[in-house]
């Protein structure tokens, strides 16, 4: 049975994760995650200042849906700033990878 598809929309996907997330959570699984829900938490409540749709998680990443480019760069830059913040005095610091991508998205 063939699965059927909204047409597809030119979108700028943005997804991020955490670098080192595996290692984090060995030195700390408790700390880790409760810093990555407050992480998530960040990008889900800046989403609509940037007409941005929070997509999911995954694990130690968030995918995010844009419809133009500059929303998704600047919404990145926000990000990592705010990101920062949060991390400066962890014992242990780590920051987000951030990538961009522009395509055709299809929803199933």
């Amino acid at each position: 049975m063939q699965a059927s598809s909204e047409r597809a929309t030119l979108r700028s996907i943005l997804f991020a994760d955490l670098a080192q997330y595996s290692r984090l959570t060995a030195a700390n699984e408790l700390d880790t995650l409760e810093f990555v829900a407050r992480c998530f938490e960040l990008f889900q409540t800046h989403c609509s200042a940037f007409g941005a749709e929070f997509v999911k998680t995954t694990g130690d990443g968030v995918l995010i849906l844009f419809d133009g480019v500059s929303n998704a760069i600047d919404y990145a830059m926000f990000m990592q700033e705010r990101l920062d913040a949060l991390m400066d005095g962890r014992p242990v610091y780590s920051r987000f990878r951030i990538g961009l991508h522009m395509g055709e998205v299809h929803r199933r």
